[in-house]
């Protein structure tokens, strides 16, 4: 049904008369009601259930204040009010896009120094990753076979580092690759090469093992 507002001449279709209604007795040209004399007392009467109360800000620690109700002052802590004393104060955690490329340029020809990755790397040492379930295995075939070795051995060739899943004295080199190695976008078979050639110059023999073979992994080639 279409509908006409007697007040702001209005043709609506209200699916219910109630609706219509309504807008009549909301009307902002109906003058029968005084609208800002009523917003008026609502916002007066809010005025008076609130009061101005300090506190310190969790950052900085200096004084705001806030006008709160009771109710509001006491449930402070869980509610969503302000409690930080400015915005930029709340923010300041947060790095701007200026601040992150000018920390990017800083760290960017920075090198580690080699004894805190020797330390790094040595905390490591002789330990099996809990979530690397083809190590364990390996291990427990070597300790079945009474064959002495270090897990996650840590190298140092010409200043630089290498970490090694496997050990075996005098020069034995064993790594354990997953399927991550041998994909054709991944760049860690180069990578892969250039490390086997650089132990290989250096006295080493390098074995590496598959997932998928450790299963059908022979330990009688270690002996040998």
């Amino acid at each position: 049904m279409i509908y006409i507002c007697k007040y702001c001449k209005e043709k609506k279709d209200y699916k219910k008369h109630q609706l219509f209604a309504c807008h009549v007795r909301h009307c902002k040209q109906n003058y029968n009601i005084d609208f800002i004399n009523i917003q008026k007392k609502i916002n007066d009467k809010r005025a008076k259930l609130k009061k101005e109360y300090t506190f310190n800000c969790r950052k900085c620690k200096k004084e705001y204040k806030l006008s709160l109700t009771e109710y509001a002052f006491k449930n402070f802590e869980k509610g969503r009010h302000q409690k930080h004393c400015t915005q930029t104060c709340a923010n300041s955690h947060i790095q701007t896009k200026k601040q992150n490329k000018t920390r990017s340029k800083k760290l960017k020809g920075r090198k580690i120094p080699i004894n805190i990755v020797k330390k790094a790397l040595k905390g490591q040492e002789n330990t099996i990753k809990k979530h690397c379930k083809h190590e364990l295995k390996f291990a427990t075939m070597l300790d079945n076979n009474n064959i002495k070795y270090t897990a996650q051995k840590f190298i140092d060739l010409n200043n630089k580092h290498y970490m090694i899943d496997f050990f075996i004295e005098p020069n034995i080199l064993i790594e354990i690759d997953g399927k991550y190695h041998y994909t054709t976008k991944n760049h860690l078979i180069d990578d892969d090469k250039i490390r086997d050639n650089i132990l290989i110059n250096n006295g080493y023999n390098v074995i590496r093992i598959k997932n998928k073979d450790i299963e059908k992994f022979n330990v009688t080639k270690i002996h040998q």
